[in-house]
């Protein structure tokens, strides 16, 4: 009888190989993960920030429904130029009105508060639930989906643990996790990988080590 443990660590290996074969200098597994999925696909992207992977995704995939989750402002009117279908939503625990905290350099925006390293301005945004979105897709398989939404992909997470049917409507995974005192502890994070190791096969990026790929067996 095969050893389970032996076969998926082969099966990564194939993934981490097949990943080191495309020529994509800088790129993350948010990037790579495409290159694993139909050309017709579904995606959706949390935490699009001004759009360049979501830009690289419709390029790549010119058929796909490409949505994309973008709360911070500046970011979220540079998305028009991705040919996809944006909302200006921060992905939360509940739906309602959520305070938003926006960071001078953008890139780490994010429903926590962090004032101790960069200046901050808030306001409120729609915050919506996974199921809220799933709504909005039409209930349709996701193929892919992209979480770089600095803290609030523990939501994400949660959600997916809590509902054995959440599995078998997502492909993949790309995750950026951000554990911190602004957001969860490590423990938590480890906690989430724990639980999506039971739905999917990880593999780690080798330069960036907060970021996670996780395909469906």
């Amino acid at each position: 009888m095969a050893n389970p443990a032996s076969a998926i660590a082969q099966r990564r290996e194939r993934i981490r190989q097949r990943l080191k074969a495309i020529d994509l200098p800088g790129a993350g597994y948010h990037q790579f993960a495409p290159y694993l999925m139909p050309r017709t696909s579904s995606v959706l992207h949390v935490g699009a920030f001004p759009g360049k992977c979501a830009l690289t995704l419709r390029n790549q995939y010119p058929e796909a429904r490409l949505v994309l989750l973008e709360p911070d402002k500046e970011n979220y009117v540079q998305l028009p130029q991705c040919g996809a279908e944006a909302h200006p939503w921060a992905l939360a625990a509940g739906s309602g009105p959520t305070l938003f905290h926006h960071r001078a350099h953008r890139t780490a925006s994010s429903m926590f508060p962090d004032t101790v390293h960069v200046p901050e301005v808030s306001y409120e945004v729609r915050g919506v639930t996974l199921e809220e979105v799933h709504d909005i897709t039409g209930r349709a398989p996701i193929d892919l989906m992209l979480l770089n939404c600095e803290g609030a992909e523990m939501y994400v997470v949660e959600t997916i643990l809590s509902d054995t049917a959440w599995p078998a409507r997502i492909g993949q995974l790309s995750i950026a996790f951000h554990p911190g005192p602004a957001t969860y502890s490590v423990d938590c994070m480890r906690y989430m990988l724990r639980g999506l190791r039971k739905h999917y096969t990880p593999c780690r990026h080798p330069v960036a080590s907060h970021w996670f790929l996780f395909l469906r067996r």
